[in-house]
């Protein structure tokens, strides 16, 4: 009955995971009672009993589910829709330090001045502020803020900020403006002990060369790590390692185990002390995930742990899985939302791995141990030799040597395979959260493993218990910055390891995976038939229909040039001349990007992609490495074939450099005097996949183009209408004009009709003259803008243009990416926030 209820309950929590919105009480209501009658079917006529106990109890976690998601978006929406600059008052949540760079805290509201104090609940916020490091844990605080719901951007791949914020319990985001002499106010606080001791081991550590490796596994706090720190922490696999996981809890219980048996061996006996170590084990985990934050990796543990010593102290045998389960249901319950977190799946998957290699250990143990035999053989010389026998003692000593030995081969040996299943049985969950793998991850974990969990760890521990006695921390700090010597060594040496792989390849990922778990439970030697039906099955069952997608990954790994042809037959000889291609696909693509304000967009045709623009830049980053490149290595492209900046503005052509770096592409236009770029200026035209580029604006190349040079280009079908008989279709790039460009283009190309346009200047007044609407009729209107843009993009006036002509308006701050799919004279389209990355939560942060 319980594992009955324990997945019923876990499958009602996670179904959270497949609502595209908060469903009403009466839905939920009819739901419920539809639910209630099959479960009572199932038990009452045909017995099913099991499955009708299933069913209840996922009815029951998703009325659990729904409470938890209601308040959650209750919460959020007493945040207006488009942000407000307010006052509030409240705590203090996040540990900071003045020697570690930070420009982000966590805050909780506990008041909001202007407001009456019944309606706003008390809410979980994050505030960037360049001063944030300068604050205290505790401190309670009046502050004056713009403060605005969870949004983020939304694009098929990529960072979600969104789901981040949902995951870590966070109901706003905002910036601080300044901070208010504390009025009167019921709150009272003071720097927590946490903060405090944190201080304390900063002080200690700051001038370490490792300094933020100790603080990540000392406090789960990141911020001090560098960029090239987390560089060769990922190339390397060991990410897992400086963060405060279910490893370092479990070292901790049983450190605290060992004390306590030693505590209690040294104290008089008493019926009292017989479970001294179980809760001195519980003690040290708790301090230990406290001084961690709670973050969910240490949750799961410290609750694996408390029920394993409860079973323990009740006497009850129970296995591994079972325990896992109770542990994740657990975890559920106290916050349905942290399934939306990385680490909660990361934890739970790599120990439901260690637990499938456990139950099978015995075919490790035919494989890599010394049987007892042979043990026994090593050991018996020692059993024997005689005081005065010389040769006796040598060869007890050299066969000691020999078992140690064996048995320390046996144990790195086992370690090194266990490290090889971790790798291939959770391939899928690397590529879905990292997008690739480190190939050096078994190996390095190999060596690094023990030298973090069984000396820098313990010396962590050492010195944060004789953290009040600065000279005798020290000693301990100074070890465990010693012993990281060798791992951040090994960690730097596999820069350059990590492998990446898009989502074309998920399906072979997954088979590889399912191979290697289903040969663990279900060995090819004991299932041979099992195996040749499946490949059986697999082979006769329009296996031909497989074909297309083994050919694309086929052409993938190849290596090969795009292909471009202009006007000028001089420049067709430099670029190449794409022929009509009658086996492709004639559908294309034109992907808008969600980049905030700026514009990024994709145009894609038979796996092969052209960027124009690439989004803006700032200083730890750009929207290129953020947003474009995970698009496209989610396309499975690595190689661009063409690069067209529009102009030179920030907002457009920030990530050039880095696109150009990463993805090498074959051709450049821009219409400004650019070192290796082509002229995009009006006359210019070629041909790329069949598609024909033709550029109708600035009339000439400009030192640096502004907006009015923007590149204007149109992008037809017209080759394939031609020879396969349907009707072209236009796209219309516009970049950056003004009203001034639009009426000269008006004039010159008076019979341009786009299909497909995009709104100049981010729907400026500057830009979308009526004069220019009433010459282009276009099926959409795309328009590329930050909802909280400094300047108010989209200006109302102009979008109402659009809409009195019936024009659809797709916008990026409230769709997401746009994708447009073009193909035989249709037009049709899909955005990120309703349709392929669809969320309960997505309308509450983007309504208006």
């Amino acid at each position: 009955m319980v594992i009955q209820a324990a997945v019923g309950f876990s499958i009602g929590l996670l179904s959270l995971h497949y609502w595209s919105y908060v469903p009403a009480t009466h839905e939920l209501t009819i739901i419920t009672l539809l639910g209630g009658g099959v479960a009572l079917f199932l038990r009452y006529y045909l017995c099913h009993y099991a499955l009708a106990n299933v069913l209840i109890w996922a009815l029951a976690g998703g009325l659990f589910v729904y409470i938890s998601t209601s308040n959650y978006i209750y919460t959020v929406k007493q945040i207006p829709p488009m942000g407000a600059n307010i006052t509030i008052v409240g705590i203090v949540d996040s540990i900071q330090n003045v020697n570690i760079p930070s420009d982000n805290f966590d805050f909780i509201i506990k008041e909001w001045r202007g407001q009456p104090e019944t309606s706003i609940r008390e809410m979980k916020v994050r505030f960037y502020w360049d001063k944030a490091n300068t604050l205290k844990q505790g401190e309670v605080l009046q502050l004056q803020a713009m403060l605005r719901r969870p949004y983020g951007r939304v694009n098929q791949a990529g960072y979600d900020a969104e789901k981040w914020y949902v995951g870590h319990g966070f109901h706003g985001r905002g910036h601080l403006l300044s901070v208010i002499p504390a009025a009167s106010s019921a709150l009272q606080g003071t720097v927590s002990i946490r903060q405090r001791f944190f201080d304390t081991v900063v002080e200690q550590v700051i001038d370490s060369q490792h300094h933020g490796l100790l603080l990540a596994l000392s406090f789960g706090v990141k911020d001090a790590l560098t960029a090239d720190d987390w560089l060769w922490l990922r190339d390397s696999g060991l990410a897992h390692l400086m963060a405060i996981s279910g490893l370092h809890i479990g070292l901790a219980v049983a450190l605290g185990w060992w004390g306590g048996l030693r505590l209690r061996g040294a104290l008089p006996e008493a019926p009292n002390l017989t479970w001294l170590p179980m809760w001195l084990g519980l003690l040290v985990a708790l301090s230990y995930a406290w001084l961690a934050g709670f973050s969910v990796p240490t949750q799961r543990a410290l609750l694996m742990a408390c029920i394993v010593m409860l079973f323990t102290r009740l006497l009850i045998l129970s296995p591994g899985w079972f325990i896992l389960l109770l542990t994740f249901v657990l975890c559920l319950a106290i916050d349905p939302l942290a399934s939306y977190t990385m680490g909660f799946w990361l934890s739970f998957s790599a120990v439901f791995v260690l637990l499938l290699l456990r139950v099978s250990r015995h075919d490790m143990g035919e494989q890599y141990a010394i049987s007892s035999q042979q043990e026994e053989a090593l050991n018996t010389p020692s059993k024997q030799r005689g005081p005065s026998s010389l040769a006796t003692m040598l060869s007890s000593g050299v066969n000691a040597i020999t078992c140690i030995l064996l048995r320390v081969y046996r144990g790195a040996k086992q370690l090194l395979v266990l490290q090889l299943y971790l790798l291939a049985l959770m391939l899928p969950l690397q590529w879905y959260f990292f997008g690739g793998f480190s190939a050096f991850a078994p190996v390095v974990n190999f060596i690094a493993l023990p030298l973090v969990s069984f000396i820098t760890v313990p010396l962590i521990f050492a010195a944060l218990l004789f953290m009040k006695w600065p000279e005798l921390a020290s000693f301990f700090w100074w070890l465990a910055d010693f012993s990281l010597q060798p791992v951040a060594w090994l960690g730097k040496s596999s820069v350059g390891a990590w492998f990446e792989f898009s989502a074309q390849w998920l399906p072979l990922v997954v088979i590889f995976a399912g191979g290697i778990f289903s040969q663990r439970v279900l060995p090819f030697r004991f299932f041979p038939a099992l195996y040749l039906s499946i490949f059986v099955v697999f082979c006769s069952w329009q296996w031909r229909q497989h074909l297309p997608f083994f050919n694309t990954l086929l052409q993938q790994t190849l290596t090969f040039d795009g292909t471009v042809s202009t006007h000028s037959s001089s420049m067709a000889m430099k670029s190449g001349v794409t022929s009509l291609d009658a086996s492709g696909v004639l559908e294309w693509r034109v992907d808008m990007l969600d980049v905030g304000h700026g514009l990024a967009v994709i145009i894609t045709r038979n796996g092969r992609a052209v960027l124009y623009d690439t989004g803006n830049r700032w200083l730890q980053g750009s929207i290129a490495s953020s947003v474009v490149e995970p698009v496209l290595k989610d396309k499975g492209m690595y190689h661009l074939d063409g690069l067209i900046l529009s102009h030179a503005d920030s907002d457009h052509a920030g990530g050039s450099h880095y696109m150009v770096d990463r993805f090498s592409p074959s051709w450049k236009r821009s219409s400004d005097n650019r070192a290796g770029y082509l002229p995009c200026v009006k006359g210019e035209s070629w041909q790329w996949q069949s598609l024909s580029f033709t550029v109708i604006w600035p009339p000439k190349r400009v030192k640096r183009a502004a907006n009015p040079h923007s590149c204007v280009i149109t992008i037809s079908d017209k080759l394939l209408a031609r020879q396969y008989g349907f009707q072209a279709t236009e796209v219309l790039l516009t970049g950056d004009i003004d009203a001034i460009s639009e009426l000269l283009i008006a004039r010159a190309y008076p019979q341009l009709s786009p299909d497909v346009f995009f709104v100049p200047h981010h729907g400026s007044k500057t830009s979308s003259s009526v004069t220019w609407l009433e010459r282009i009729t276009p099926q959409l209107a795309l328009v590329s803008v930050g909802r909280y843009n400094p300047w108010q993009l989209p200006a109302p006036s102009v979008k109402a243009r659009y809409l009195q002509r019936d024009i659809p308006w797709l916008s990026t701050a409230e769709l997401g990416q746009v994708s447009v799919v073009i193909g035989q004279g249709e037009v049709q389209y899909q955005a990120a926030r309703t349709n392929f990355r669809q969320a309960w939560y997505r309308d509450a942060f983007s309504a208006l």
